[in-house]
């Protein structure tokens, strides 16, 4: 997907991928300077917790749009591990900070992935993650 981004010396229109968003991001959180997004302090941050794309930040793993939308919800004043606060969300949904190279995975949804039918796979995947929980409250109830 193509999208318009901040950059150092003004914008540019970059193809972007969560992964690649989430390493632009990175950089543009330490300056702009490939040797500080190493150094990053992402794990401890001042406020506690730490912060979602710490693991991803080297360009190392997989980084999911839902964390990509934690991180936005954040971004907008929701208290991580709280519960659901409608008044961000909605505040997410009408971002206006388009250049910012999450912008286009706020909502926690991939819009590349938008009119694709579901393989087998991913059908099964989304089944068992849905009763994975329901499994195991069953299984607490049990004993």
């Amino acid at each position: 997907m193509q999208h318009e981004i901040r950059q150092p010396d003004g914008t540019a229109t970059v193809r972007l991928t969560p992964k690649r968003a989430v390493r632009l991001h990175c950089l543009e959180c330490v300056g702009w300077e490939p040797s500080e997004v190493h150094e990053c302090g992402g794990d401890e941050l001042l406020c506690g917790g730490s912060c979602g794309f710490f693991p991803f930040r080297l360009g190392r793993g997989r980084p999911s749009v839902k964390t990509i939308h934690r991180e936005c919800l954040a971004c907008m004043g929701a208290v991580p591990g709280r519960a659901r606060n409608p008044i961000a969300s909605r505040m997410v949904e009408d971002c206006r900070s388009i250049l910012c190279c999450l912008w286009p995975y706020r909502e926690g949804r991939n819009p590349e992935m938008k009119g694709r039918p579901m393989t087998a796979a991913r059908k099964a995947l989304k089944r068992h993650a849905i009763r994975a929980p329901r499994l195991q409250e069953a299984l607490e109830l049990k004993m």
